[in-house]
């Protein structure tokens, strides 16, 4: 009897500690207090931290060598030293997503992340500052989901594609995106953005596709301005009724497919799309949907 009570108090021990296990090429490791001896494995290229706790210290990664990919997830973070996250010399993927609790993301957390290709943040009210990703030189897709929004991002030179979506965002701001001049894809959908200033897309001189649908947008058609190298753009389920078409293709010359709302548009607009855009080989796509109120 007292060799069956051992036995069960060692496998509750077990179960509860640190549990890491490979799953196909990922190793994950859930349900445990970061310490300097728990992530030790140095065959590991991607890795997923789930319902983990405490403070992250340099100790937590320093033997995960061969890193590529981490997660960490569902977690209650309290700190993260600076530099940590990004001291692994092969880690080229972060994301950060629906955690309890994690710090406000400064450019302390990616501190050193020269080498960081992509990074995923997505949680609930998330605080980033402005200054937070400026270490991160070689940055090519950025995705912001459910966090606050920065008034701008400083940096970020070399990125390529950013989305941020469902966000407290209301007004795009002039100089939101203007270190932003290699960006080809802009996906804002699913915001509550009502006013865009003029000019805020200037600097966007290389973007291909700009995704402005699920918004709360009252357009004036003079926000569009500098977008010379625009192919595709989404506009569906905005608050607009009326499209100034002459302004939008002296805007946007390269012009290859738009999204409209057909019944939230009056007749009138209707009619000029569908004058005036096959002229210039502007493929227009009606989708339907009940008015913004």
């Amino acid at each position: 009897m007292k060799h069956i009570l051992v036995f069960f108090v060692l496998l509750h021990l077990t179960f509860s500690s640190s549990v890491c296990k490979k799953e196909f090429e990922e190793t994950v490791c859930e349900n445990f207090n970061f310490s300097s001896d728990l992530l030790h494995s140095n065959d590991t290229n991607k890795l997923t931290i789930r319902n983990a706790q405490g403070s992250i210290i340099p100790e937590n990664f320093a033997k995960l060598y061969q890193l590529t990919e981490m997660k960490i997830t569902e977690s209650t973070i309290t700190s993260v030293k600076p530099g940590v996250l990004c001291s692994l010399p092969n880690l080229t993927s972060i994301t950060i997503s629906n955690n309890c609790q994690f710090p406000k993301i400064t450019k302390d957390v990616f501190q050193g992340c020269q080498n960081i290709k992509r990074i995923n943040l997505d949680g609930s009210n998330l605080q980033i500052e402005n200054t937070a990703f400026i270490d991160a030189l070689e940055l090519q897709t950025l995705t912001l989901n459910d966090t606050i929004f920065p008034s701008r991002l400083a940096g970020l030179d070399s990125m390529k594609s950013l989305t941020i979506q469902h966000s407290n965002c209301t007004i795009i701001e002039k100089d939101a995106f203007t270190n932003l001049k290699n960006l080809k894809f802009l996906d804002l959908q699913y915001n509550k953005i009502q006013t865009i200033a003029v000019g805020s897309f200037e600097q966007l001189s290389q973007l291909k596709v700009l995704n402005l649908a699920d918004n709360e947008l009252d357009l004036t058609w003079d926000e569009f301005n500098g977008l010379k190298s625009l192919k595709v753009l989404f506009l569906e389920r905005n608050n607009f009724r009326k499209v100034n078409v002459s302004k939008l293709v002296a805007s946007v010359p390269n012009l290859e497919r738009i999204f409209f709302s057909y019944n939230q548009l009056e007749p009138e607009s209707r009619k000029q799309i569908e004058e005036i855009l096959p002229k210039l080989n502007v493929t227009f796509i009606y989708g339907f949907s009940e008015i913004n109120q």
